[in-house]
């Protein structure tokens, strides 16, 4: 698991190369495409970033893959949302919902 001193660790210590392109690509059209403020990229960014150092952990892997991705099943997301809470005691219901909402966006976007 991670400590909250090196968290969260930045995506090229995460990611494959193409999947720091798409999260680029993905920031990109936050912006550009949804017409999104700055505070909220920013916030995505850092749930995706959040995500990711779960993921790494979750998968044991420090390179994830976009086809990473595709291969979580909901039980996966659940821990997650554990993870989320059980780090983060006095997380607000608004902060989980947006949290939801960045990865959901992040899986929209890969569709699209």
């Amino acid at each position: 698991m991670t400590s909250k001193k090196d968290f969260p660790k930045s995506i090229e210590s995460l990611c494959s190369t193409k999947t720091i392109k798409v999260y680029n690509n993905w920031m990109g059209w936050l912006s550009d495409q949804k017409g999104y403020s700055k505070n909220t990229i920013c916030s995505y960014s850092y749930d995706f970033k959040y995500f990711l150092n779960f993921l790494s952990s979750h998968i044991s892997s420090n390179n994830i893959e976009i086809v990473d991705f595709k291969d979580l099943k909901i039980r996966d997301f659940r821990s997650w949302l554990s993870y989320l809470k059980n780090n983060n005691p006095n997380l607000k219901a608004r902060s989980l919902a947006r949290s939801r909402a960045s990865i959901k966006s992040f899986y929209f976007y890969c569709i699209l």
